[in-house]
């Protein structure tokens, strides 16, 4: 009720209930009270980070993270999606502001307000370490708590037909944000000038479709049925695509070059498969020859 006032109640403190908290006190000999916002609440202590993945690109030419730091990205976020899908988790909302860049050295963070990016000078870019944060939207493999997940441009092809899902479409937005983070290209975009340049479902999947194949008949009938019938004629294919020049991932990749080119275009659609089913999983992805040259 408006106005009215509540007196905290030593009744709770005990054993297995409240503990009492007062500024300056230290736990665990690293963690500092600096202020309190009330009682009968529940805090989360997480370590320092730097700045989000997203952020990180702008320290490069044209946005384009080196590859070298990409591979040790990706082995690391790989592991996190490996432990999290043998634990039963999907974390289904992977983009590069939900992966922060770790401070191994928390000592040699000064006494100072909040920066919205931190990364310290002396740091070796090729020491750095991920992590995959925001698990606010992530679900059990056995108990969704949404169907309708992941950011929009990048969603699983099953996603959009809102057709069942699992532990793969972690797959597939990852593989969609490592072109985005390499070159500075987003893989969809979902829009074309012959609609007026607005998103349109039916222009993402035909991106989908111009890059990574047909859907199989299979996905097909297990979507919604309005859904497919909306975007697909009786024979899978899109319902009156609109004309496109031809779309190739090897064009759009200009930062890597000969083997490592062609290996990461190979890592690339082993994760990028239209068939969930065919995805390559996280422990089969650190065997992929593309992450064999970094630590």
């Amino acid at each position: 009720m408006a106005g009215q006032s509540f007196e905290e109640g030593l009744d709770s403190y005990h054993p297995n209930g409240f503990h009492p908290v007062h500024l300056g006190d230290i736990f665990h000999c690293r963690y500092k009270v600096l202020r309190k916002l009330g009682y009968g609440r529940y805090s989360t202590v997480l370590e320092p980070m730097g700045e989000t993945l997203a952020s990180f690109g702008t320290l490069f030419p044209k946005g384009q993270v080196p590859s070298p730091i990409i591979q040790r990205f990706t082995k690391q976020l790989l592991l996190a999606l490996d432990y999290a899908h043998r634990s039963g988790v999907i974390h289904t909302d992977i983009q590069p502001r939900n992966v922060m860049i770790q401070i191994s050295d928390l000592s040699i963070i000064a006494s100072q307000p909040l920066r919205d990016f931190y990364i310290p000078e002396s740091s070796n870019l090729m020491d750095l370490d991920v992590a995959l944060c925001d698990w606010g939207a992530a679900s059990w493999t056995d108990n969704h708590l949404t169907e309708v997940i992941q950011p929009v441009l990048l969603r699983a092809p099953e996603v959009i037909l809102r057709a069942p899902w699992g532990a793969p479409v972690d797959i597939w937005n990852l593989g969609a944000v490592l072109l985005e983070v390499l070159d500075a290209v987003r893989m969809f975009d979902g829009r074309a000038a012959q609609t007026g340049g607005v998103y349109k479902t039916k222009h993402h999947l035909e991106e989908m479709v111009a890059l990574f194949g047909p859907f199989p008949s299979w996905l097909l009938a297990q979507g919604k049925k309005e859904v497919v019938d909306e975007f697909f004629d009786e024979n899978g294919r899109i319902r009156d695509p609109i004309p496109r020049p031809e779309a190739m991932l090897e064009n759009w990749i200009e930062s890597l070059a000969g083997d490592d080119k062609a290996e990461f275009i190979m890592f690339l659609k082993s994760m990028m498969k239209i068939d969930p089913r065919d995805r390559l999983m996280p422990k089969q992805l650190l065997d992929e020859p593309w992450l064999q040259h970094t630590s």
